[in-house]
């Protein structure tokens, strides 16, 4: 009699994994071009594939309380959208802390002793805190052109503007980091 009840238990573990699999394929032929299309809209990347595949991989872990979603489009919309958000916000951190090294080195090549290099450090904490409250053209264009180091005519075509667009967002960050002279003087020394 043993048997048979454990013959059934395996036979109804069976039918539930079959379920299982059957609602995660059902769900990923759904959503998958549409899930894909949407993240596309917020990073155009090649990364985008990835992101999916870590989306469905969480539901396929969890596909038990997938079933109990009622929404399942909205729930696995604002499921990329996280996804995507955190990559985005991933990428900035690693743009910032670029941006951090390429000063380090700056300064280590004007400062060949640890105290000006501190005193240094100490103004370009500053400098970025600065940069971050520009308006969003403004601290972009300055980021192109004063720490890539690229000339005004190859941040316009990056940026899609004019080279006189340029210059009117870095007369604008200037004038915004008036309050602080020692940027004026860093930002000074870059110009090309």
């Amino acid at each position: 009699m043993q048997i048979f009840e454990h013959m059934n238990e395996t036979v109804d573990i069976l039918d539930k994994k079959e379920q299982q699999q059957n609602e995660f394929e059902k769900i990923y032929k759904t959503f998958f071009e549409e899930l894909t299309s949407f993240a596309r809209t917020m990073l155009k990347t090649d990364e985008v594939e990835d992101i999916l595949h870590d989306v469905f991989f969480n539901i396929w872990k969890n596909i038990e309380k997938m079933q109990g979603v009622k929404k399942q489009r909205a729930y696995l919309y604002r499921a990329v959208k996280n996804k995507c958000l955190k990559k985005l916000e991933h990428e900035k951190v690693q743009r910032e802390n670029a941006q951090l090294y390429i000063y380090e080195i700056l300064l280590f090549q004007e400062n060949n002793d640890s105290l000006s290099a501190m005193i240094a450090r100490e103004r370009w904490y500053k400098l970025l805190k600065a940069i971050k409250s520009l308006p969003e053209k403004c601290r972009k264009t300055v980021e192109l052109v004063y720490f890539e180091g690229l000339s005004h005519e190859k941040a316009a075509k990056i940026l899609n503007v004019s080279t006189g667009a340029i210059c009117k967002q870095l007369d604008i960050a200037k004038t915004k980091l008036q309050d602080h002279p020692e940027l004026q003087e860093f930002l000074m020394k870059r110009i090309k």
